[in-house]
């Protein structure tokens, strides 16, 4: 079944709310949920499938990367567990706050986000409890910028240039399925061929079990790229993104069977 939103992440240091499974996804450190250092729940309880997986990023800092995956529910519902567990914290954090109602969770979860945030929103004012990833050039530069200062400013020309490009990629994210029975697909063949942008060679991925790929190029966010899905049993897809989508935006194709496989 569906994960219902919003999604919950609970923590040593507390609870936290995430509009969209792809907020979490965007906002976990893979090392930390390799670590079991966070529980993930929807908005009725029910725990979800936390993992790491590997995502291609193409460009100068190109390679394999690893990457947060929220998956489909995995147990249970275990709402009043995790209401108590949030209540506790509540009072021996935030004594002067208590919540109108002890349950059911989506009205706990509501009440967590007036008085917090919700994580994962531009206009969050929310305390950032978990580490953003960076790709790994990036940190880099910024830690020879702290220490060089002066070297750095030296040769900004060149040095801003290897910083936004570490810092500013076109990442595109999706899921496939199957038109007329709604499930993922694996395997499915993703090509991406930029149209506008600094000119990166063809990338290809492939879907994993869930259905899902993952593109990261090294582009400007307002690239456009032209994606080919093809698949044996299934006619081809060709999609134009200009510009790319929002970073974050999980894309949501399906293919339909070819008239061979139908037959």
């Amino acid at each position: 079944m569906t994960a219902q939103p919003p999604i919950l992440v609970l923590a040593d240091d507390g609870p936290s709310v995430f509009a969209t499974i792809e907020d979490v996804e965007r906002r976990l450190e893979p090392i930390d949920v390799r670590n079991a250092e966070y529980r993930v729940f929807d908005a009725e309880g029910f725990p979800l499938e936390l993992s790491t997986t590997t995502k291609i990023r193409a460009g100068l800092f190109g390679g394999e990367i690893e990457v947060t995956r929220v998956g489909s529910r995995n147990g249970p519902s275990q709402e009043s567990e995790v209401t108590r567990e949030i209540l506790d914290w509540l009072t021996a954090n935030y004594p002067d706050r208590h919540p109108e109602v002890a349950g059911p969770l989506p009205q706990l979860l509501a009440e967590l986000v007036d008085w917090f945030g919700m994580r994962g929103s531009p206009s969050s004012n929310a305390p950032d409890r978990s580490r953003k990833g960076y790709p790994v050039a990036a940190g880099v530069f910024r830690a020879a910028a702290k220490v060089l200062g002066v070297a750095v400013l030296f040769v900004a020309g060149w040095a801003l240039t290897i910083w936004a490009a570490g810092d500013r990629f076109l990442e595109v994210s999706g899921v496939v399925t199957d038109c007329a029975m709604s499930e993922p697909i694996s395997g499915v063949s993703v090509r991406a061929d930029l149209l506008r942008g600094f000119g990166e060679e063809p990338l290809v991925v492939r879907t994993d079990n869930d259905g899902r790929f993952g593109l990261l190029l090294n582009e400007p966010p307002d690239s456009a790229v032209r994606l080919t899905l093809t698949h044996p049993g299934y006619q081809p897809v060709t999609k134009v993104l200009d510009p790319a989508p929002p970073h974050g935006e999980l894309i949501r194709w399906c293919l339909e069977a070819s008239q061979a496989a139908a037959n």
